[in-house]
């Protein structure tokens, strides 16, 4: 309490039984004698073993004490006056105006100046003598610690609580813009009679801050021992300490069950992506992960991800994997998905007997830190190498940091070895690509591109990372002789090394074997440290077919130099939703073709590709891409007629801080798309 006096306590101990507000009890009988007091620091209810003395000429004075506390409450008329029914105005000591009020609670009490109150006196009955033999008052110190309450003595006249189970909620670490779990406050009636509620509702410094997530008090009428519940959260709408009060009005003459609520508002991790040192987590042809071995047809491989490859073992919602199929025995396709789901309608990777493959895959992390990879036909091995993953929630902050926002950009070609002299990349060389962007090159950490080999002259593959040491062993990249092969990779990367381009980021690319193979390098997005709070958040989903053009979901089959529109549902792509992660198959082309996919509304077809399918070929790749205004994107097939087929994997999305900021202030997650900052020097080949 502020400005706390030591108050003077009887040193007679009554055995009073105290009853708080937070059980209900049947209401008692006149004639009644109760001492309650409720404020921001205690409720005491004594409804027995209450003591009643004369203080003064004609004042009161009223002591109780039970297990957990005790009160003392003297009452004085305006001086020269007697205790009768009325309103007073009321000081410490009576004056000629004012009645006289004084407390203690606990062996303390207000300071002077804040005793300035009311009080009601309902009765007075005195016998012959002039002794007070029954009394009635209601009393309020507002400047005490919202301090009021009931005082009955041998009275025939009701009176009305109203109790709340706490006075007091705190959230700490809540992320801005997001609801955190409820806490209940439960309001009993006690007293004698019914009480009426008026409808809940917060006040204070910052009462946007808190939502009210159910409510059986606002507007009912409860009779005595009967309860009802407000059930709050915290929304923190900016960083750092938020508070308010939650009020719950009522009909009682005492002050209204309330509860201070505070909050402190961060930017939290989920949906924030980490970048790991690429590691093996999966390789059916030496055990690693799984007993050695081809995956069967018609069979489920149930993978462990978390706790493993640099992947933390909680905290993720999903991981980024880049899977590979090698021997095949016939013609199928592979199915990644949580594990834990029923197995969806989608595929992640379709694959001819013999074919060695690989495909970028972002998926939901399943029971046990599980995924589960399906199968279709025949056997075939299987490797996974882990790259990164997504946060589920702010359990890696402590450790890990805040993790990284996904930005789209303008889809721009980064290289191009058949047209800027280059030629193909040999075994054992490697080239380094920087990049840029205005206000972002110091902040990227990963690049989401999208790598295609064209025209190699035998088998082989490439690998993509951040160019720090050797180049690691897993895959980015498969190819055969003279097929043309896109994969998508989220890619690490550090501060160019090169001397023309310190100034800028970059990554490599490595062919690992001695066949050469033209590379296309094509940048869909980049990642940027989440400190920036500029980005979109990842939402993972079970994939979701959207489109199929053999069966007329969302298209109709593609013709040459075709654009067609898909529309992503109302279901999947929330009014806040920027981009989707989606993998796209063409399915038996009649021509060699190649599509490009981009968002709806921009005057011009980027010049880039996502799929490069020969006749024939059923040939699947994953993207990241940009929605329009209306929740579409473009499909573009250069040649020929193709079936297609799209599975949505998830959705990047404005982060709910970001809501709760002015427009002005949101960043780059709107519909924006940054282009490559001027000055960057050309991707650099390095021979062996």
């Amino acid at each position: 309490m502020r400005g706390l006096r030591m108050f003077a306590v009887a040193a007679l101990v009554l055995g009073a039984s105290l009853i708080t507000g937070t059980a209900a009890q049947a209401a008692p009988s006149a004639p009644y004698t109760v001492l309650a007091v409720e404020s921001d620091w205690h409720d005491y209810t004594f409804e027995s073993g209450v003591e009643f003395s004369r203080f003064g000429p004609d004042g009161i004075n009223t002591y109780a004490y039970g297990q957990g506390g005790n009160y003392n409450l003297y009452i004085s008329p305006p001086t020269g006056t007697s205790l009768t029914p009325g309103t007073y105005p009321t000081l410490r000591f009576a004056d000629a105006t004012h009645a006289g009020m004084d407390h203690g609670i606990d062996g303390q009490a207000c300071s002077e100046n804040e005793l300035a109150g009311n009080l009601t006196i309902h009765e007075v009955q005195r016998n012959q003598a002039g002794d007070i033999t029954a009394f009635a008052a209601s009393y309020r110190f507002p400047g005490c610690k919202d301090m009021s309450g009931e005082l009955r003595w041998n009275s025939s006249v009701g009176y009305k609580l109203a109790r709340s189970s706490a006075r007091s909620f705190g959230w700490d670490g809540s992320d801005i813009g997001r609801d955190t779990a409820a806490k209940d406050v439960t309001v009993t009636v006690g007293g004698t009679q019914p009480v009426t509620f008026g409808q809940a509702a917060f006040a204070g410094s910052a009462p946007g801050a808190f939502r009210i997530k159910a409510d059986t008090c606002s507007g009912k009428v409860l009779a005595v021992g009967k309860s009802c519940t407000v059930s709050v959260a915290a929304h923190p709408t900016a960083k750092g300490a938020q508070t308010a009060t939650l009020t719950v009005p009522d009909d009682t003459a005492g002050t209204r069950p309330a509860v201070s609520l505070s909050a402190f508002g961060i930017i939290g991790a989920e949906g924030t992506y980490y970048p790991v040192d690429s590691a093996r987590i999966l390789d059916t042809r030496s055990g690693n992960g799984a007993p050695a071995g081809k995956v069967g047809g018609a069979s489920t491989l149930n993978l462990q991800v978390t706790g493993r490859g640099n992947i933390p073992s909680s905290g993720v919602s999903s991981v980024v994997l880049n899977v590979t199929v090698t021997e095949g025995t016939s013609a199928s396709f592979l199915t990644v998905y949580p594990k834990g789901v029923s197995r969806p309608t989608a595929s992640n990777l379709n694959f001819s007997a013999g074919w060695t493959g690989a495909n970028s895959v972002t998926v939901r992390v399943g029971d046990g830190g599980q995924v589960s990879i399906y199968n279709h036909a025949g056997g075939t091995h299987v490797i996974v190498d882990v790259v990164g993953f997504y946060a589920a929630n702010n359990e890696l902050l402590y450790n890990r940091g805040l993790g990284n926002e996904y930005i789209p950009v303008k889809v721009e070609r980064l290289l191009d070895s058949r047209e800027w002299g280059y030629g193909p990349l040999d075994g054992g060389d490697q080239v380094t690509i920087p990049l840029g962007y205005t206000g972002l090159t110091s902040n990227i950490r990963a690049v989401a591109v999208n790598i295609t080999a064209v025209d190699p002259t035998g088998t082989g593959f490439f690998t993509a990372w951040d160019g720090n040491n050797i180049p690691p062993q897993s895959s980015t990249l498969n190819f055969s002789p003279r097929a043309t092969v896109p994969n998508m990779a989220v890619v690490p990367v550090t501060t160019c090394p090169l001397p023309n381009c310190s100034q800028f980021m970059s990554f490599r690319v490595y062919n690992h074997v001695t066949s050469s193979a033209h590379i296309l390098v094509d940048i869909v997005g980049v990642y940027v440290q989440g400190s920036m709070e500029t980005g979109l958040r990842f939402n993972p989903l079970s994939p979701t077919r959207i489109t199929d053009t053999r069966d007329g979901l969302g298209a109709n089959v593609l013709g040459p130099q075709s654009i067609t529109p898909i529309a992503v549902p109302g279901a999947i792509a929330g009014p806040n939703t920027v981009a989707v992660g989606l993998n796209v198959t063409a399915v038996t082309p009649s021509e060699g073709t190649y599509l490009t996919l981009w968002r709806t509304g921009l005057p011009a077809r980027p010049t880039a590709s996502n799929l490069n399918p020969a006749r024939g070929q059923t040939v699947p790749n994953a993207t990241i891409t940009s929605l329009g205004t209306d929740n579409r994107f473009n499909v573009y097939n250069h040649a020929g007629n193709t079936h297609l087929v799209i599975d949505v994997n998830g959705t990047f999305d404005i982060p709910p801080y970001q809501l709760e900021a002015p427009p002005a202030l949101r960043g780059l997650t709107g519909r924006q798309l940054p282009t490559l900052a001027t000055g960057r020097p050309t991707a650099t080949r390095t021979t062996s």
